[in-house]
């Protein structure tokens, strides 16, 4: 990979007002997020919180994610009643 790669990479992750989402919360550090707005912290509003991040909100104004080992290895939620959980694939482009 050339410098000016990099620099294609980089350009791409900012375009259109667009940036990196850091989103790699431990569990307490998580918790105390929740605690702060009255959310019980539990595995399913953790999940939901992370399911929003990723899956909603990334179109609109990220480009990226950085996600800790939890998260990258979590299994979203079944889109509609009856369908199984599916996990996301990571992507090279």
């Amino acid at each position: 990979m050339t410098s000016h790669d990099l620099e294609s990479i980089a350009l791409r992750l900012v375009a259109d007002g667009k940036g990196i989402l850091a989103a790699d919360e431990t569990v307490p550090t998580l918790t105390k997020r929740f605690d702060t707005l009255v959310i019980q912290s539990t595995e399913q509003s953790r999940r939901t919180y992370r399911e929003m991040l990723a899956l909603y909100q990334r179109a609109r104004c990220n480009s990226a994610a950085s996600l800790g080992r939890y998260t990258a290895e979590m299994e979203a939620a079944p889109v509609r009643a009856g369908s199984q959980p599916h996990r996301r694939e990571w992507r090279d482009d």
